[in-house]
């Protein structure tokens, strides 16, 4: 079972680095927090007393003036100062816990809101700062304790907004940013509106969308209007133009923007790049028309959109823009449309920001490069790259991302010893490599650790990164043998019902592959409730394969199933594995022209060979069952040839032995026979089968002393105790057919079967063949005593049942039931005879009534007239009173 990976290919696209700017806007303040002090007629005496301490006035002044760190320093020392009381250190310490949290100094600042009272503030602040390590799930469980009344909720809604965006989970931005879009400041409202407008539109909500932003724009129109939002609206409108598919006109509105020298800069690179993509996307609809425009346009240094096709723009902007935050959205949308790969020109230049010093534009081509290297399959060069990159931008957000993705190709080729090397190369914590430890740690088979780490990561990333990282953990629980774990996980997951179904999938259908003891009841359960088509039909391959498994298996249940399977849309794999549940179905009825009919028509699915091999072996192994012994022959003699790597190869060859050996010809036997030595002469777990079986077929061809000097080498060797068994068996019938040459051959056979009844723990199978077998040689030395006791051996056990077991124990207790009558009969025991042959009609066996007819015929033809007591012995209460004499 491979575990999924999660993929880093590319970075957020421009339009969204633009919302996560705008959402950062308005952000909470010192004084907006109501940290601030009240006005001096409200003090009270604490804080009377603390407008004298001038540490604590100047980190006030420090904070409003958004000089944290600052602030952080003057608050401490204020701490410091003598005689403060503990009421009064108690004013100073949430301001120094927000001044710690907005300098970063996240770990200091958590700890001390840790030591204080629970508050609004405390929460908001503790979230600030799980959200600043990347704790983006804590982070939101803290901000769902501000209540939606209370004044700081409108801060609390511009962090969760900017928690959606990291957790790619678009229902709670959509909520936010209307709670956002309802409040009284315009600046807020305006923005949250704009993204909101952002956000359905790539909902495809177009009507909506299109709504909002009429209105927002009609709010800004003839009002100072801020510098961002209302060309921001504009890109927006370019967008929903996009997507819509009106790109001539989205063209014309990204061109406006780029063109405005009095928009920001940014607002003006974002449609660059937007326009470029618009460029392109035309170019691919009507390359003629885009040709001709691109001609007409001249290129200019101020107009940078009009500098060929959309790649030659984008590249021209890469090359003139090297400081700007879009560089990274550039590069992916030229490695999208294979411009490195296609273009010499562009793949120059991409060498050339390769070898450059820029600290900007050097990392994000590093990345684009790492990523032509890792299409190529040059992981050589692409840890090399990152290797480097690391070494001098270790926190640059490209070279991580390229870093992450050469893990992710090292780790699905098994290379788990460079893939930990450059983990120890990645700085900081984020979800991306600690999912990667975790696959890491799966791949080397330490479950528990891969665990942790993969619930590590679900806290830290988005929305994608926690499903996969979910399921990821369940994966691991499972191969830990957690069952505890995996079950927790299902109601972990129940937000994501997509997400639960494949958790619970993988439940049953890792028990499947292992016939845990819970897999029928597993798969049940998931075939109840499965909504996704897909995976209730592996559910139910899966259900047919395991009452298959069962023993005895569930047969039933595999007809059932069966019928319903070939009615729904298969993949290539689900088929071969219909196919061949379809063959073990009829194996198992024994119906073995079904099943051989089945074995030839998943042989025409596997339309790659990949299973042609093991298909071809049961092909042959049904062909044999059926008594094809030619047809198998021909099927599996080959086998070598056609396929001489594979693993099956000496089960193919030896069962052609097999075969061959059955044909029972001069020639099949001589076939046989080289079959069997070749593999004898090998070190497959096959040879000692095939010196056995050359032993057998040298005696059916009268060659018993090679037989026995064969097993003679065989037997001096350590051998399983069925073969072991075997070959002193064969060997004892190879000794008898040397009776007339070698008057204490016979005696050599009995001895052999002698040391087989010795053996401790012997089996009813091989005690019963042995008695007969003895007994069967000691008839030969006339010694018919000793005969009828073997015989009686075997009589003792009185079969029941018509299972195949049972079926071989009827056959060994006629077989020796018979053979004493009619040694009895050679002895002129004729009563005894009689009596046994009664005994054996009496059985429930398939030949009583042959022994009811052997008895009848020994009564008439040697006049015994004794009624059978079976036949006349009646209970007491059946039986008449005696006639009373007459008086």
């Amino acid at each position: 079972m491979q575990i999924p990976s999660t993929r880093h290919h590319t970075i957020p696209a421009a339009m969204a680095a633009c919302a996560a700017f705008l959402l950062s806007l308005g952000g909470l303040s010192s004084a907006a927090s109501g940290n601030t002090p009240p006005p001096a007629s409200a003090l009270s005496q604490d804080e009377q007393a603390l407008l004298k301490n001038k540490k604590y006035q100047q980190g006030l002044k420090d904070l409003a003036a958004h000089l944290p760190l600052e602030a952080s320093k003057n608050f401490q020392e204020s701490l410091k100062t003598k005689n403060l009381s503990e009421s009064q250190k108690a004013i100073i310490r949430p301001f120094l816990a927000e001044a710690l949290i907005r300098a970063h100094k996240t770990d200091e600042g958590l700890s001390l809101w840790e030591q204080l009272p629970d508050s609004v503030l405390k929460s908001y602040w503790t979230a600030m700062g799980l959200f600043n390590k990347g704790y983006f799930t804590r982070a939101l469980e803290k901000l769902s304790s501000i209540p939606d009344s209370d004044p700081l909720s409108v801060y609390a809604f511009q962090l969760k907004a900017q928690l959606a965006r990291q957790l790619g989970d678009q229902q709670l931005l959509v909520e936010s940013l209307i709670r956002l879009g309802r409040t009284d400041s315009p600046s807020v409202s305006h923005t949250a509106n704009i993204l909101l407008a952002d956000t359905l539109a790539g909902m495809q909500n177009y009507t909506e969308a299109q709504a909002i932003l009429e209105q927002v724009k009609n709010s800004l129109s003839g009002t100072e209007k801020p510098p961002i939002l209302l060309p921001y609206a504009e890109l927006v409108d370019g967008k929903i133009s996009v997507i819509q598919g009106n790109v001539d006109q989205a063209i014309k509105t990204f061109a406006s923007i780029a063109d405005n020298t009095s928009y920001p800069a940014k607002i003006r690179d974002l449609a660059r790049v937007a326009l470029a993509e618009g460029e392109i996307l035309r170019e691919k609809r009507n390359p003629g028309q885009a040709e001709e425009e691109a001609r007409a346009q001249q290129p200019e240094e101020e107009n940078i959109h009009t500098a060929g096709t959309g790649e030659d723009r984008l590249i021209t902007f890469i090359g003139g823009k090297a400081d700007s935050p879009l560089l990274m959205d550039a590069f992916n949308i030229l490695l999208r449309e294979n411009t490195f790969r296609t273009d010499p020109q562009a793949l120059e230049k991409l060498t050339g920001w390769v070898n450059s010093k820029d600290a900007t534009r050097q990392p994000a081509a590093m990345y684009a490069m790492g990523s032509l290297l890792l299409e190529k399959g040059d992981l050589a060069g692409a840890i090399k790259l990152a290797g480097d990159g690391l070494a001098k931008y270790p926190q640059n957000v490209p070279v991580q991302t390229l870093c992450l993705n050469i893990i992710t190709a090292l780790l699905e080729k098994g290379r788990t010893e460079d893939a930990e090397r450059l983990i120890s190369k990645y700085p900081g914590t984020s979800a991306g490599i600690i999912f990667q430890q975790g696959a890491l740690a799966f791949q080397k088979g330490d479950y528990p650790l891969a665990q942790k780490l993969f619930r590590e990561a679900s806290r830290r990333g988005t929305e994608k990164t926690a499903e996969t990282a979910l399921f990821n953990e369940n994966l691991s629980a499972l191969h830990a043998n957690d069952a505890k774990g995996a079950a927790a996980l299902v109601r972990e997951a129940a937000g994501s019902a997509k997400l639960r179904e494949h958790i619970l999938f993988e439940q049953a259908h890792y028990a499947a592959k292992r016939m845990n003891p819970e897999a029928t009841e597993l798969l049940a359960g998931f075939v109840a409730v499965a909504e996704d088509p897909a995976l209730k039909t592996q559910a139910r391959l899966d259900q047919a394969e395991v009452a298959l498994n069962l023993n005895p298996p569930d047969i039933q249940t595999v007809q059932s199933t069966l019928p319903l399977l070939e009615k729904e849309q298969l993949t290539p794999d689900q088929a071969m594995q219909l196919g061949r549940l379809k063959i073990l179905l009829a194996e198992n009825l024994q119906e073995w022209t079904e099943a051989i009919q089945a074995c030839r028509q998943t042989i025409v699915l596997d339309k790659d060979g990949k299973q042609a091999d093991a298909l071809y072996l049961k092909l042959g192994e049904l062909l044999y069952k059926n008594g094809d012994f030619h047809e198998a022959q021909l099927v599996l003699q080959p086998f070598p040839s056609k396929y001489p790597d594979s693993p099956l190869k000496a089960a193919a060859l030896f069962l052609a032995g097999k075969a061959a050996q059955q044909s029972n010809t001069v020639n099949t036997l001589e076939a046989a026979l080289t079959i069997f030595q070749t593999l004898g002469a090998g070190t497959t777990q096959f040879a000692q089968a095939a010196k056995i079986e050359e032993a057998s077929v040298l005696l059916r061809m009268g060659k018993a002393d090679q037989c026995i000097a064969v097993l003679d080498e065989l037997l001096s060797k350590p051998l399983p105790r069925y073969m072991r068994l075997l070959a002193l068996s064969i060997q004892a019938d190879a000794w008898v057919t040397k009776e007339d040459t070698h008057s204490d051959t016979l005696r050599k056979a009995i001895n052999l079967c002698t040391e087989i009844l010795n053996t401790p723990n012997l089996g009813l199978a091989w005690k019963f063949k042995t008695l007969t077998q003895r007994a069967q040689f000691y008839e030969r030395l006339n010694d018919q005593e000793k005969a009828l006791d073997d015989y009686a051996s075997v009589l003792v056990h009185t079969p029941s049942g018509s299972s195949a077991n049972k079926r071989r124990d009827w056959h060994w207790f006629y077989n020796a039931g018979f053979a004493s009558i009619r040694l009895m009969g050679q002895a002129q025991n004729w009563d005894g005879a009689l009596a046994l042959a009664r005994k054996l009609a009496q059985t429930s066996g398939p030949r009583a009534r042959e022994a009811a007819a052997y008895a009848r015929r020994i009564q008439l033809e040697h006049f015994i007239w004794q009624e059978d007591p079976a036949e006349t012995e009646q209970p007491p209460e059946m039986q008449a009173a005696p006639e009373q004499a007459p008086q």
